[in-house]
């Protein structure tokens, strides 16, 4: 199909209906299958069903997907078996027992329900005044960090992405520490130096 006869066959929604498909979304029922498809990817990788990775290539991977762009929704209940047949069938099964944990580790199944909670809710823990809950979690957690390594009360710090991230706040902060008018004056004059092992 081409993507003009596409565009025929699926004009683009009308704002009433697209606030009614939101509202319709916006239920247990609609969640529900969502749940679902999760709960049978947990028990059937757990017990070992399927393959740890894909057996098809990254073109053929592609090629599932090369569709033109839609230009209307399509019923949850379709979405659900697309994500099934098309994206958990061939995911990488972190949970199962040949998975050797390389890179990626296994989430937690608390964590992914959590984490339905958390995209719900979509603070943002940059100002206390967007995420008004979660910051005084965010700095919670921050204190039990720094009582497990042993640092004092006037320890701070703040929760990252990912490992990459929090190298880079560390070094951003060291540098404040070791250089107090960094912000303002730049490094340019008197350049800092760091400091490592041959083997780090």
């Amino acid at each position: 199909m081409s993507a003009s006869s596409h565009d025929r066959q699926d004009p683009a929604p009308t704002p009433d209906a697209l606030l009614a498909a939101i509202e319709q979304d916006a239920t247990r029922e609609a969640g529900l299958p969502f749940v679902d498809l999760v709960a049978r990817y947990f028990a059937e990788t757990r017990a070992g069903e399927g393959r740890v990775s894909p057996p098809l290539d990254p073109v053929a991977m592609a090629a599932r997907f090369r569709e033109p762009l839609p230009r209307s929704g399509q019923p949850l209940e379709q979405v659900v078996e697309r994500l099934a047949r098309d994206v958990v069938a061939d995911a990488n099964r972190l949970f199962h027992p040949m998975y050797v944990g390389h890179q990626v580790s296994a989430p937690l199944p608390v964590a992914v329900w959590t984490d339905l909670v958390i995209s719900a809710l979509n603070q943002s823990v940059a100002v206390s005044e967007m995420s008004p809950t979660l910051t005084a979690v965010e700095q919670t957690v921050v204190r039990w960090m720094a009582d497990l390594v042993g640092f004092g009360p006037r320890a701070g710090g703040t929760l990252t992405s990912g490992g990459t991230e929090a190298t880079f706040a560390s070094l951003l902060a060291a540098r404040s520490r070791a250089i107090p008018n960094v912000w303002t004056a730049g490094v340019g004059a008197d350049p800092p130096v760091i400091v490592c092992g041959e083997h780090a």
